[in-house]
């Protein structure tokens, strides 16, 4: 996979591409599976994971994988990093 972090408001540039966006988790679906993010950016992306996030996840996480619309990413790997990491991000 190429290493081309995008801000998420230009997701609808790479359709069809693979892209990395960092965001925060605003949004989890029951199973686990789906999510959404608020990037850095303020756009908010639909992410499809290839696996159930934990239910305890929540913060900011990257996302990798193929951008399927302006506002869809369909996921092949992710980070969740911990909060204490993340506490200055956006100052």
């Amino acid at each position: 996979m190429s290493d081309i972090r995008t801000l998420g408001k230009r997701l609808g540039q790479r359709v069809g591409r693979e892209a990395i966006v960092l965001g925060r988790i605003t949004e989890k679906s029951a199973n686990g599976i789906n999510i959404e993010l608020t990037t850095t950016d303020n756009a908010l992306v639909n992410v499809t994971l290839p696996e159930p996030l934990d239910h305890n996840a929540s913060g900011y996480m990257e996302v990798r994988g193929t951008v399927k619309s302006k506002s869809t990413l369909s996921c092949k790997s992710f980070v969740c990093f911990p909060p204490d990491i993340t506490k200055t991000f956006g100052e």
